[in-house]
Order: C-alpha cells, then sequence, then structure tokens
C-alpha cells in the first residue's frame, strides 16, 4: 500500500530511530526505501548491522541532494501512495494505519495528498504544535484558500499518489528549501482538494533550534526567491483566484528574514515590486525601516 521514502545524508546518528518507527508500524503493507545521497559517514555499515527485514530497499547515489534523493525513490517506488520521512523525523505507531483508514472513507474522492498534524521536538523539549480544531480528517476543498499564507503539509506528515509525484516529474532539484513546498503547491494547482488528518501523528526534530535559525540558505536556492519564475501567470495564476493571494502573503511572510540582509536587499526589493496586492498586516513589517527591523531580530535573537 505505501511505499515509505527516507532521503539520508549524514544522519546515520539518527537513522535507526527514523527506521525503527517504520518498523513499529502497526499497518505492515509497506516498502521502505532508503535513499543514501552520498554521505560520508558510516551509513551503510549501520543499515547492515542493525536491520534486516525484507520491506527494506537501500539505494546509494552520489551527493545530489534530498530532492534528488527523494526522486530516486519515487521512480522505484511500487505502491500506490508514498509516504515521505526524514532521516532524523520519527512516526506514531499508527500512522500508516491512520493514513490507511483516511484513504479507504475518502475512495470516492481519490485523494492525491495527505496530511496530518505535526509536533516540532529538539533533544530539550517540544517546541511547537501544529494545532487543529477538527476531530476527525476532512476535506480541505481549496488548499490556497485553507492555507492562507503558509504551508499546511509537511515532508515528514505527508504521503501522496505515487502516480501524481511521477506525472509532475517529481521534486525540484534546482532548490535546496522548500522543495517540498514547491511539490505541494504543483499538486494543488493540478486538484486543490487535499485531506488532512487532524491527529498528532508525526514528529519533526529541528535539533540544535538556534543553530537552525542562524542558518539562511541562498536565497537563489530558496523557493523564496524564485516564486515567480517558477508559477507564471497563465500557468498558474489564472487557474485559481486563490492562489496569487496565497503566494503573496506567503512571499511576504518568508522574505523577511533575508530584508534584514544588506546583500539581499536589491534581490528582496526586485521580489517584492513583483507583488500586486500588499496584505496588511504583512505590509507593516515593509514600512518600517530597516534599521529598525534590524534591531528588533537582534533583540529577538538574543531573547531566544
Amino acid at each position: 500500500m505505501f511505499s515509505i521514502i527516507i532521503p539520508v545524508f549524514n544522519k546515520a546518528k539518527y537513522i535507526c530511530f527514523s527506521i525503527e518507527s517504520v518498523l513499529n508500524q502497526s499497518f505492515g503493507q509497506f516498502e521502505l526505501i532508503i535513499v543514501n545521497d552520498g554521505s560520508s559517514d558510516n551509513i551503510n555499515e549501520i543499515l547492515k548491522e542493525n536491520f534486516s527485514d525484507r520491506r527494506i530497499i537501500v539505494l546509494n547515489q552520489d551527493n545530489h541532494g534530498v530532492s534528488s534523493a527523494r526522486n530516486l525513490g519515487i521512480a522505484i517506488a511500487k505502491f500506490e501512495y508514498v509516504a515521505f520521512l526524514d532521516a532524523d523525523d520519527f512516526w506514531e505507531p499508527n500512522y500508516l494505519e491512520e493514513f490507511y483508514k483516511t484513504i479507504v472513507s475518502f475512495k470516492n474522492n481519490s485523494p492525491s495528498i495527505i496530511g496530518c498534524t505535526y509536533e516540532v521536538v529538539n533533544k530539550q523539549k517540544i517546541l511547537g504544535i501544529e494545532n487543529c480544531e477538527f476531530e476527525k480528517p476532512y476535506l480541505i476543498k481549496n488548499y490556497f484558500e485553507g492555507a492562507h499564507h503558509n504551508a499546511i503539509f509537511f515532508s515528514s506528515s505527508t504521503v501522496v499518489k505515487t502516480q501524481v509525484l511521477r506525472d509532475l516529474a517529481g521534486f525540484n532539484i534546482n532548490l535546496t528549501h522548500g522543495e517540498d513546498l514547491d511539490m505541494w503547491f504543483r499538486i494543488m494547482m493540478l486538484d486543490p482538494i487535499a485531506i488532512f488528518i487532524p491527529m498528532r501523528l508525526s514528529y519533526y526534530f529541528m535539533g540544535d533550534p538556534n543553530q537552525a535559525m542562524s542558518y539562511l540558505p541562498k536565497l537563489e536556492k530558496h523557493i523564496v526567491g524564485n516564486i515567480f519564475s517558477m508559477y507564471s501567470k497563465n500557468e498558474y495564476f489564472d487557474k485559481n483566484p486563490f492562489f496569487p493571494i496565497f503566494i503573496e502573503k506567503f512571499l511576504l511572510k518568508n522574505l523577511r528574514p533575508y530584508y534584514v540582509l544588506d546583500k539581499n536587499k536589491f534581490e528582496v526589493k526586485r521580489l517584492l515590486a513583483d507583488i500586486s496586492n500588499w496584505h496588511f498586516p504583512y505590509i507593516i513589517f515593509y514600512l518600517l525601516p530597516r534599521t529598525v527591523v534590524k534591531i528588533i531580530y537582534k533583540l529577538k535573537k538574543k531573547i531566544s
């Protein structure tokens, strides 16, 4: 029923916990495809020593990035749905079972993409929970209206039809950050209906949150730096009235860390110039002088 894909790059100290969360699933009809993306640690030895389950398939490739690794897994997946799991994240034992029950109960809608609630954790504490007000799986009739300004789905809490992923030629290998969001957006442009399971079934491991927040990828490799080049007006914006509104809010929200950096100011200015409508309250951030915003960011960093 499910082809589970775990891309891994130098995550040997975490991978066993992730794999065990898969092998401990109450629903056992799956294959587990682990794609080693050119790791320099001893990941293959660890896998060989610790796991002998015949449902596990290990693939090795040179380091080409997470999108390439996922695409390799998609290419050989033999089941109808692909479930993604990052090498340092993990699932509740009933993760696949709940997705299976949801697929069966919504079979008349033939869902292309399904997501669930996830929790963000690090070694010391819970950092935050994605909450939902509903009590049972429900249809999202228009993803871009429901998402409002940011993505609903997260890679380790999302299941997608295998054929849909193949029809869209997989993940964008030119992006190093936001490649999963790009995939969800493209799926939603094909079919805006999605299904959400309001159960906490997945856990996103952040590691050191301060270190993670201090690292900012290059704008040209991030989805926010490529919004208008990837989603042309004729191909996307005219198909769904909520899409341009969503994209503008998404851009205004996620450009903020780049706005305070001098090296990005001209590129950010160009991206902001392409926005048709300045949405409140997102606009307030950009009405402030950059010097004031820099001070706010520094204070926020010290507090955190």
